[in-house]
């Protein structure tokens, strides 16, 4: 049985310390939108919460959550960038190194 004391000891399971980050980092999104920020920092805010709230993961999470953590934070930083900005990125860069 999962309970609250085991989650803050690192017995817990991994499964609902990832569905916490995913529903704290939706809410977030959610606020963070209003101000114009990125869902990235939605969820790394959800991330840092969580631990400032004292939640630990088994040793085992950490491999694992760093992987898809990181491929995830790139499929969203990449989907933020469209061809029209990267060209005009582009452009701008070639003009500073022709200064």
């Amino acid at each position: 049985m999962i309970t609250i004391s085991g989650i803050l000891t690192g017995q817990g399971s991994s499964y609902l310390i990832v569905s916490l980050i995913l529903i704290l980092g939706l809410f977030f999104w959610f606020i963070f939108r209003k101000i114009h920020l990125t869902e990235v920092l939605a969820y790394l805010f959800a991330g840092l919460l969580i631990s400032i709230l004292g939640f630990k993961a088994p040793q085992s999470f950490f491999s694992t959550i760093t992987g898809v953590t990181l491929a995830l934070g790139g499929y969203i930083v990449g989907l933020s960038f469209s061809y029209n900005f990267l060209k005009k990125m582009s452009k701008k860069s070639y003009d500073y190194s022709h200064c």
